[in-house]
């Protein structure tokens, strides 16, 4: 696969993190949160922020080569993607986010 579509991909989701950052750090500074609830903020901020430096280390990679999809920085971005889509979706299920209104036809 061309690693310009992947440098792509990551751009994409490092969008994906910036609100996701904002909202734990958010969480973290609110003086009204839960030590518990705080704890499990500081754990996902320090994942999204992990998160964004792979990405960025991706980015970094020379342009218009050819990757394999095993390729390692590949594969962390492809489980950077799943972990945003559940972690998304998880907080839509405990209500912090508001959930996705489908349209029926």
């Amino acid at each position: 696969m061309n690693l310009d579509i992947e440098h792509a991909h990551a751009r994409a989701l490092k969008q994906r993190l910036e609100p996701l950052e904002t909202l734990f750090l958010g969480f973290v500074d609110n003086p009204d949160a839960d030590a518990d609830d705080k704890e499990v903020s500081a754990e996902m901020l320090l994942w999204v922020r992990e998160s964004r430096y792979t990405l960025d280390g991706l980015l970094q990679t020379k342009s218009g080569n050819d990757v394999n999809s095993e390729d390692p920085m590949v594969a962390s971005m492809y489980a950077i993607g799943e972990q945003i889509d559940e972690t998304v979706a998880k907080l839509r299920e405990i209500g912090v986010l508001p959930s996705v209104q489908t349209q029926h036809l």
